[in-house]
């Protein structure tokens, strides 16, 4: 007896075989025949997608030959090959006696599918939650949408599991001619949208479990296994223990532990939250000097020059230049001296007139300076009120070589994030404010209190227990260090104005102010604390006190010891990989990767008690306390995957090809990806095994734990 081979029961000639290989991308081979041979084929073939109807109509002979064709090779001694499911899909002339016939799996058929599902998809609620906690106005309070899941993506009301969207995405494909082996399948699938070809859907939600591959077996079946179970040494042991002849190249496990590392170290950018501190100091006094090589959190009340330009001490600035305070009021009334201003005696610039007048918005300097002396005043008067009375106490900037410290500041907490929407908490401010009552809000207090106007005090040595001010803070230069406190009015129409700092309330004897009061009695007591704000003596107290809390990343040192990092061995890092028990002697260098902010950063809490240990990190590069950090897990499993994807691509394996006398046991399994079974030109029948090296990683998200990637990648929380 000699060896055969056939297709769809037609004897082929010698030099055939078949490859059962993984991939959602179908095998194809030419067989090249004689016409005659082809066109049995080919007649076969146009009945391999007849459908059971059909089929009862044909003779019995008939229906014998119906369905997909069979490739076999048959050899003396050898059990026989039987590959089922097989395609005749075209045939081609060679020559005069000749043609090509070409075959296929029945993955080709997967091309001619077309996938349309939705699962787990998000959608808005219409109800908005709050970001911060209970202490934060509700004014400035951020306002988010809340999620849940469209019920039509979902099963029976039910999140679909990753291993239900593989079912269900195979059975829609292939009915239930498939089967899945051991995988990790605990992976969370949330917006998982499929629109596309049945190769590219399959190829896409495969890509969510971690070392799943596909191929389709000797009987047509898919099957879904791990590659990264190293289950491939099994099969070659199988070959070697049997007695076996194989020959050809040679597979032999390849030694990787020198480039292995002895541990994978991911750098994660910090994300640290700081808080600046400003008290306000008479014009007569100078500022406190700064302590060079240590400058403190402190921050200084800045205002833009609204001229043209100014001059101080000697130096020009123009306009939109950031001055301190002192500094902006002499350099211009320097330039007022210049313009021959006719009232610069009578309206200096000087902190008593903004403390007099910025409650009314400066209405009566600009009347006197803009308004009734258009002939003689400069130009640029009402700029500078607007300028006052936009920055004044509320716009500040950081320390000139405190910035060198940092490489950036938001206006937001690091430590508070909406999980769903990753919005982060606005950044925090404390500071005391006047606020002036609508009519309705006299109304609606007229039991409590007879004062036209309500002193907040929101400072706070500690501010722990503290309740921020209604305050919107917006960074305006990032680079310089300069950011504004927005007071925002309440949603309830009580307050028509808000200035930073309380009312004096010392009374005129003492050198202070009075609060007006109103009585209701009489619609001119109503009416009189709206003229009472005019007084000079309703006035703000010169005493002012900020603190803002903002999260700023860390400029020093200037190296990656700024980084907070995580250091994975090797065992850790094997916990993660499906299938994979141990990695193996690891003795290559220690691996750097840097994780970028799109993923996940280090985020620490401000603690008043820590001051001193965050001023050391970010001036000195002192390590920061483990204790303020608030998402320690979250980086330990982002590390941890990181670490189990270079550790997946540099496994022992088994790589290399080998050659055996034909195994039809043989399929694909670990890294074998590849099983020729053949018959030579010569007559052997054989069985080739093929195992690549891997080339791809894993994706970073199908190996984290589901309770990190809901956080990380903003999933809906139910």
């Amino acid at each position: 007896m000699t060896a055969t081979a056939k297709l769809g029961g037609v004897t082929l000639n010698y030099g055939v075989g078949w490859e059962i290989r993984a991939g959602v991308e179908p095998v194809q081979r030419q067989f090249v025949m004689s016409t005659d041979r082809a066109s049995a084929i080919l007649k076969r073939g146009q009945k391999q997608l007849a459908g059971n109807d059909q089929a009862k109509t044909r003779s019995r002979k008939e229906q014998n030959q119906t369905g997909p064709l069979e490739f076999s090779i048959a050899a003396p001694g050898l059990k026989p090959l039987v590959v089922k499911g097989l395609y005749a899909i075209e045939v081609q002339p060679v020559d005069d006696v000749l043609s090509s016939v070409l075959v296929a799996d029945a993955r080709w058929l997967l091309k001619r599918k077309h996938i349309t599902r939705e699962y787990n998809t998000r959608r808005r609620t219409g109800i908005n939650r709050f970001v911060q906690g209970v202490k934060t106005p509700i004014q400035v309070n951020k306002e988010v949408p809340d999620y849940t899941f469209k019920r039509v993506t979902m099963k029976n009301g039910v999140r679909w599991t990753a291993r239900e969207v593989l079912e269900d995405v195979m059975g829609l494909l292939v009915g239930s001619n498939y089967t899945i082996g051991n995988l990790n399948l605990t992976v969370d699938i949330e917006g998982l949208s499929l629109d596309d070809p049945g190769d590219a859907a399959l190829s896409r939600v495969l890509a969510y479990l971690p070392g799943a591959g596909v191929f389709v077996d000797k009987n047509g079946v898919y099957r879904v296994f791990n590659t990264l179970d190293q289950s491939e040494a099994l099969a070659v042991k199988k070959v070697k223990d049997s007695g076996r002849k194989w020959w050809g190249d040679t597979v032999s496990l390849i030694d990787k532990s020198l480039v292995r590392p002895t541990s994978v170290v991911s750098f994660f950018e910090e994300e640290i939250e700081l808080r600046f501190d400003y008290e306000e100091i008479p014009e007569t006094q100078q500022p406190p000097t700064q302590v060079r090589g240590f400058e403190t959190r402190g921050i200084e009340n800045v205002i833009a020059v609204a001229d043209p330009k100014v001059t101080l001490n000697g130096d020009v600035y123009a306009r939109g230049s950031w001055l301190r305070v002192n500094d902006w009021i002499n350099a211009t009334q320097a330039q007022r001296a210049i313009d021959g201003d006719v009232n610069l005696a009578e309206y200096p610039f000087t902190q008593r007139l903004f403390l007099e007048h910025a409650l009314t918005g400066f209405r009566i300097p600009r009347l006197v300076l803009v308004a009734m002396n258009k002939n003689t005043q400069s130009p640029v008067h009402d700029q500078r009120f607007n300028a006052i009375q936009t920055h004044w106490r509320k716009t500040f900037r950081i320390a000139s070589r405190y910035m060198d410290k940092l490489n950036s500041i938001r206006a937001v907490r690091a430590s508070v994030l909406d999980q769903e929407t990753g919005t982060r908490a606005r950044a925090d401010a404390f500071a005391d404010y006047v606020l002036r009552p609508t009519r309705r809000g006299l109304v609606k207090k007229r039991n409590e209190t007879t004062q036209a106007a309500y002193n907040f005090s929101s400072y706070a040595d500690d501010i722990s227990s503290a309740a921020p001010s209604p305050v919107d803070v917006q960074v305006l230069d990032p680079e310089v260090g300069v950011f504004r406190l927005n007071f925002v009015i309440d949603p309830f129409g009580e307050g028509e104005r808000i200035e930073p700092g309380n009312l004096d309330d010392r009374g005129s004897a003492a050198g202070g102010g009075v609060i007006p009061s109103w009585n209701m009695s009489t619609a001119a007591g109503l009416e009189a604390q709206y003229v009472a704000w005019n007084h000079p003596l309703v006035k703000l107290s010169p005493t002012y006190k900020v603190a803002v809390v903002l999260t700023v990343s860390r400029a020093a040192p200037n190296d990656t010891s700024r980084y907070h990092a995580e250091s994975v061995s090797a065992a850790s890092a094997a916990s993660v990989l499906p299938g994979v028990g141990k990695v193996g002697r690891s003795l290559g260098p220690s691996w750097a990767i840097k994780i970028g902010p799109s993923i996940e950063t280090a985020r620490y809490a401000w603690v008043d008690s820590k001051s001193a240990e965050i001023d050391a990190a970010v001036w000195s590069g002192a390590a920061l306390d483990s204790g303020l950090l608030v998402n320690p897990t979250h980086l330990d499993a982002v590390a941890k995957a990181t670490a189990a994807r270079v550790y997946a691509m540099l496994l022992d394996r088994h790589e290399g090809s080998m050659s055996l006398s034909l195994d039809p046991s043989v399929e694909p399994t670990g890294s074998l990806k590849s099983v020729l079974h053949k018959l030579d030109t010569g007559g052997r029948a054989s069985t080739t095994m093929v195992m690549p090296p891997i080339s791809i990683p894993i994706d970073i998200w199908a190996l984290l734990p589901d309770s990190s990637r809901k956080i990380l990648q903003r999933q809906v929380q139910q």
